[in-house]
Parts: C-alpha cells; sequence; structure tokens
C-alpha cells in the first residue's frame, strides 16, 4: 500500500490528509515497524503534503512512540532478548554516523526536491516491506 501511495503521489495526484488517511498511516506505520522494522515509509507517505522543517520532527516522534511500544512488545512476548542486544549494538555506528551527517544534510533537504526524494524512499521502503513479508 506505501509503495503503491508513493507512486501515486510522485506521479503528481493530490491527496487530501484526512483522519481516516493519517489513522491508516499510523497503523500500517505500526505494522511496518514490528514486522519489518520500516516505519517512515506509511507516515511519510501520508504528512507529503508537509514542509520539510515540519515533516521531519513529526515522523521523528511518531516513530519514536510507535517503536517503543513494539520494543515492549517484543520484550513481553520474549521475542527480544541477548542476541537482539547485540544485533541493536551493530546498529549504533551507523545511527551516529546519520546524527553527523544529518547537521550537514539537512539544510540542503528543504528546497524542492524535498517531497520527491520523502517519496522515492517511501517507494523504496514499501517494496522492501513487501519482499520481507514474502521471503
Amino acid at each position: 500500500a506505501t509503495a503503491m501511495a508513493a507512486i501515486v503521489l510522485l506521479a503528481g495526484v493530490h491527496v487530501v490528509r484526512t483522519p481516516r488517511i493519517e489513522m491508516a498511516a499510523g497503523v500500517l506505520t505500526a505494522f511496518a515497524t514490528v514486522t519489518a522494522s520500516l516505519p517512515g515509509p506509511p507516515i511519510s507517505v501520508a504528512l507529503n503534503d508537509l514542509e520539510a522543517k515540519r515533516l521531519r520532527p513529526t515522523c521523528a516522534a511518531i516513530i519514536l512512540v510507535v517503536s517503543i511500544f513494539g520494543f515492549i512488545g517484543l520484550v513481553a512476548t520474549g521475542n527480544f532478548g541477548a542476541d537482539e542486544v547485540v544485533l541493536t549494538m551493530w546498529l549504533v555506528p551507523g545511527i551516529a554516523t546519520g546524527l553527523v551527517l544529518a547537521r550537514w544534510a539537512r539544510p540542503h533537504m528543504d528546497g524542492p526536491g524535498f517531497r520527491p526524494t520523502v517519496l522515492t524512499i517511501a517507494l523504496v521502503g514499501g517494496f522492501a516491506l513487501v519482499v520481507r513479508s514474502i521471503t
């Protein structure tokens, strides 16, 4: 659904954001977070009309909340243990690098290419979610 929505939006179709669309995006974000660790695409498609300065922190806050609940669910069901902690630690260098590079990249991301970039990333993430779900 996310990939299809990104294709439609990249084609230039204007979708009006409604509470129903926001709710569906929230549900898809939660599902994508827990099943494939890809929370960004559904919510970024739903909020694609926001300017960059509002989209980034809004998506970050939503993803943080969904991730916390997903983590609690994984721990409560015994699906997050020592192996997952080790795997998580492998992500730390990439996260740190991303945080450092974001200071430089953020000012360059507010131009007219921001929306197509976000939608393209959502498209790729949507396809990745489909592939991950199938395999």
